[in-house]
């Protein structure tokens, strides 16, 4: 019989339906019994593990980029290379890896903001102390889009533009 899933998993592993039916809930409307699907996924083959890698920011002046990254957060430079015949540097800050590199050859990149959107709409650095990570970074000149505030009991965050309007959340955690 052809599942709605389809008749394999590939490397994902076997999938275990269970299906429950519990009498007691009706419709009110027609009284007919609903149906509860609980799905439990048993994966019976090694699934593989995922973990961060890296972020690639694509920037219209790099090398600017690169002097905000290593001057405005302490980024260091692991690595410098042309990628797609544009400069890209490779960045460690504090073991979070990210790349920025140039347009290449060919492509032509579109604008982004600093205004919400879909898809990446920003990325957060973790800061122990928020009011001094703020005074550090007005002291260099970074632009706030969202001044710092205690969003919940513990958490303070706020947002600076970067380079090419990208928005960078800071966030200071007490939980």
């Amino acid at each position: 019989m052809q599942q709605p899933w389809g008749d394999h998993l590939g490397k994902a592993g076997a999938l275990q339906v269970v299906r429950s039916v519990d009498p007691s809930h009706t419709d009110s409307y027609n009284g007919r019994i609903q149906e509860l699907s609980h799905f439990r996924y048993n994966l019976e083959k090694n699934m593989a593990t995922y973990g961060y890698d890296h972020i690639h920011f694509r920037s219209e002046d790099p090398h600017a980029a690169r002097t905000y990254w290593e001057n405005t957060f302490g980024a260091t430079v692991v690595q410098e290379r042309e990628l797609g015949g544009a400069p890209s540097f490779t960045f460690d800050l504090n073991g979070m890896r990210f790349l920025v590199s140039g347009r290449a050859k060919g492509e032509n990149p579109v604008k982004s903001g600093s205004d919400p959107r879909y898809g990446l709409d920003h990325f957060g650095l973790l800061v122990d102390d928020m009011d001094s990570a703020a005074a550090d970074l007005r002291a260099k000149g970074v632009e706030f889009i969202c001044e710092p505030w205690e969003i919940r009991p513990g958490v303070k965050i706020a947002f600076v533009k970067g380079p090419d309007d990208i928005s960078i959340e800071l966030a200071q955690r007490n939980e």
